[in-house]
């Protein structure tokens, strides 16, 4: 039993699969919450004080570009903690990855009774079915993980050799590891 898939790595849709189902994109999307989230705690702290100071003194409470400036950053802060938080974070993820690949790349991938090859135009690579970490339903695309956060993206689209439900199950016998599903 042989399966084959021709995926686009420069599209949105693939970069967006393998941005969701990295097991890095979480852990990044919790430092950069609570980073945002501590930069505004500082920056309103920081804007307290300046206003306690200014009303003390009965001074203007913006008389220097300072105070605007802090001010400015506690927002800036607050939107960014909150589009990380409602789960940008991915989005923008695959939104970098496809700018930075080259426009038309493309991967072959072929599952086959002794393993995987994939290959793109300068590079082949083959591996066995032991060397898959995660088994990863990403909706339009599965990702196969040899790594935390390096995988294979296969968009389930260009699928030959059966369908989607005799690819899993030929997946889980070879490897032994079960799908793990994303919600869309």
């Amino acid at each position: 039993m042989e399966f084959a898939f021709h995926t686009r790595l420069d599209d949105l849709e693939t970069c967006r699969a393998m941005s969701r189902a990295s097991a890095g994109v979480a852990r990044n999307a919790r430092k950069t919450r609570r980073g945002a989230l501590l930069c505004a705690l500082l920056c309103a702290i920081y804007l307290a004080y300046y206003v306690y100071a200014a009303v003390r003194d009965e001074a203007p409470i913006f008389r220097d570009p300072l105070g605007v400036v802090f001010l400015l950053g506690l927002g800036f802060f607050i939107v960014r903690w909150a589009k990380v938080h409602g789960g940008n974070y991915a989005e923008l993820m695959a939104r970098i990855t496809r700018k930075s690949c080259p426009l038309g790349l493309a991967q072959d991938a072929r599952c086959t009774e002794e393993g995987i090859c994939l290959a793109e135009p300068d590079i082949e690579m083959r591996a066995f079915y032991t060397a898959l970490t995660r088994l990863v339903d990403a909706g339009s695309h599965y990702v196969l993980f040899t790594a935390p956060s390096m995988g294979a993206p296969l968009d389930k689209a260009s699928i030959t050799g059966g369908d989607a439900g005799e690819f899993e199950r030929f997946m889980q016998k070879k490897t032994g590891l079960t799908w793990e599903r994303l919600d869309a």
